[in-house]
């Protein structure tokens, strides 16, 4: 009945960032596994620092990108589409890629010392200096991608929690 429908509802409007979360988590699992096969343990090793460091840049522009909700859903509900554009536009993308860039700088030079903020052996900084820079290259796309996956989940929420408003008892 009409429970049914409520919660299908609720689940289709939940099912996409749940997705959209626990991906990395199954892409982290493939990563290991593939490290293994191709790189041996020492892959492993060295992918963990590359790993936790790129998880802090992540963060980082995960708060951007959350940051500019707020400013996405008040324009939204105040049925002002082109400021959702200026603000997505001048100010998350802007920003984003600035804070991808000054971190992807920062670990550029800092990459020969970097891994040793984990605890790992000589060796294994030596080789996550070398591979560092390929993941750098990869945060300006991520930050880019961050924003629009938040904007995209964010009007789309805002339209289901409408539907469902206007569904309710009158």
């Amino acid at each position: 009945g009409e429970g049914r429908s409520l919660s299908s509802r609720i689940l289709g409007v939940g099912l996409s960032p749940f997705g959209l979360t626990y991906s990395p988590n199954i892409t982290l699992i493939l990563l290991n596994k593939s490290a293994v096969i191709f790189g041996g343990t020492i892959a492993v090793t060295c992918y963990a620092p590359i790993s936790y460091i790129s998880s802090v840049v992540m963060l980082l522009m995960q708060g951007v990108s959350d940051g500019s909700q707020p400013l996405i859903s008040f324009n939204y509900g105040a049925a002002r589409p082109e400021r959702i554009h200026q603000t997505v536009r001048n100010l998350a993308y802007r920003f984003a890629f600035g804070v991808a860039a000054i971190c992807a700088v920062i670990l550029f030079l800092l990459r020969g010392n970097a891994a040793y903020l984990f605890g790992t052996s000589e060796t294994v900084a030596v080789r996550v200096a070398q591979i560092l820079p390929i993941f750098i290259v990869g945060f300006v796309f991520v930050s880019v991608s961050r924003v629009l996956k938040t904007c995209a989940v964010d009007i789309s929420k805002i339209s289901n929690d409408l539907r469902l408003m206007s569904s309710g008892p009158r």
